[in-house]
């Protein structure tokens, strides 16, 4: 299964592209405070992406649904991130592309900015 995922993405990858004013925010916050990803995909996938975008240096967590019993909406995964970055709820700033995601953060206590895909 881990060489299947592989395969796929790396077939796909020139389909993946960064949501690029997530990422510069990112790569600038990330020098000044401690980052995650919190994605309701499968660890591997995950990974993978962060790497064929070149962000997986950026974030000093990469927290995803294997980490987790319960997904978006439920806020475990972010409150799971914030644990492991070691800094309060709500002090917690997510970028979210998702609705069930937006509820998710909500549900957490921690502000949240909407993120728009451009298509």
């Amino acid at each position: 299964m881990r060489i299947g995922i592989r395969i796929y993405v790396d077939e796909h990858a020139h389909r993946i592209q960064p949501i690029t004013g997530v990422v510069e925010m990112a790569r600038k916050l990330g020098k000044m405070h401690p980052t995650s990803v919190a994605s309701g995909g499968p660890r591997e996938i995950v990974h993978q992406t962060l790497r064929v975008i070149k962000a997986h240096d950026i974030f000093s967590h990469i927290v995803t649904q294997d980490d987790v019993v319960n997904g978006k909406p439920h806020p475990e995964i972010f409150l799971y991130a914030a644990r492991r970055m070691g800094v309060r709820p709500e002090r917690c700033l997510v970028f979210e592309d998702s609705h069930l995601g937006i509820e998710a953060a909500r549900s957490a206590g921690m502000a949240f900015v909407v993120v728009k895909h451009e298509v």
